[in-house]
């Protein structure tokens, strides 16, 4: 309950300050045109307010289960610019699971909460702190919705959200993040005490080779478990947007395998005709593999029509596994 009420306090101190911002005689509000603060290289202004919203509504349907699902998912971003060297970045999310007929499970979550010192547009070193995950790898299902609803992978990515990463680029585009990452204090009875652990990630854009641009990474836990990663993002103005990404985890719990695994391939085609194809195939090793295949058209500037189909088999209780369809609508602020 006080985690609550102070979540929804810093969130009152944000919208506070975004309204003082506006009122400024040097104040803006920016909506949909901003980057996330991971590579804001658009955010070159001093002082305002951005505002990004999206909202997914899909029915699934699986071939095991004749259960219709119903799957919907708000997102919203605010960053407030304070100068040249200071901003705050806040990032929420709501999303529903209802099973036709059924309950329906509510998940609330800031996904980060963040104040940064410095500008990647403007500055080499740049400091984040707040309530974030460390730094590590590309991870898909935040830098490209791959992934709603069902069938995700999180678990390899995420770290104790209470966060410190110092960043340094040059001017070749090779950037390296130090992340130190501080588990809950003060902890219930029940609760597990998360892992802390410091992260490392390097980015690297190749200028031989126009648009591509390489990640490895490294997060070490104080209980021993270790993470490496490695991917690579190719984006092409013609052909569209192709991403490899592979982890390696070793960690504390015990499993058929030393350690556990994940491989993904994304493309992302650009619009011809106002429809664009997206293709998935996900590769854990200790519970599944996937691959998915979407089409997706435009219907209005900010209105989405998505239907695709996949096939889903699981490592083991028996390999489970069976065909899915999905369809909704994405509409973006």
């Amino acid at each position: 309950m006080l985690a609550r009420k102070k979540d929804i306090a810093i969130r009152f101190v944000l919208i506070l300050l975004a309204l003082l911002v506006t009122k400024g005689a040097f104040g803006f509000v920016l909506l949909g045109s901003c980057k996330l603060p991971y590579d804001p290289r658009e955010t070159t202004h001093s002082y305002g307010v951005c505002l990004r919203g999206r909202v997914v509504l899909d029915s699934i349907y699986r071939e095991v289960d004749p259960r219709q699902y119903r799957y919907v998912k708000g997102t919203s971003y605010m960053g407030v610019f304070l100068g040249d060297w200071v901003s705050l970045h806040g990032k929420f999310y709501q999303s529903a699971l209802t099973v036709a007929g059924g309950d329906s499970l509510v998940e609330k979550r800031t996904e980060h909460l963040i104040v940064a010192v410095g500008n990647p547009a403007l500055h080499r070193f740049r400091l984040l702190a707040g309530s974030f995950y460390a730094p590590f790898g590309l991870n898909l299902e935040t830098h490209m919705g791959a992934s709603e609803g069902f069938y995700e992978s999180e678990h390899f990515f995420r770290t104790p959200r209470r966060t410190v990463s110092l960043s340094y680029e040059d001017l070749a585009g090779t950037r390296l993040e130090v992340s130190v990452a501080v588990g809950e204090r003060g902890l219930k009875p029940g609760e597990t005490k998360e892992d802390e652990g410091l992260g490392v990630r390097l980015t690297h854009d190749l200028s031989a080779v126009g648009g591509v641009r390489m990640i490895l990474s490294h997060y070490v836990s104080d209980d021993g478990g270790r993470r490496y990663g490695f991917a690579v993002l190719h984006n092409h103005i013609r052909s569209g947007e192709t991403a490899i990404e592979w982890v390696r985890y070793f960690r504390r719990e015990s499993g058929p395998y030393p350690f556990d695994q994940l491989i993904q391939l994304h493309y992302l085609s650009t619009y011809q005709n106002d429809t664009r194809w997206r293709f998935d195939y996900r590769d854990e090793l200790e519970r599944f593999y996937l691959i998915r295949l979407f089409a997706e058209h435009r219907l209005a500037k900010n209105l989405t029509l998505k239907m695709g189909v996949g096939y889903y088999k699981k490592r083991f209780q028996n390999g489970v596994n069976h065909w899915f369809s999905q369809a909704g609508l994405e509409a973006k602020l």
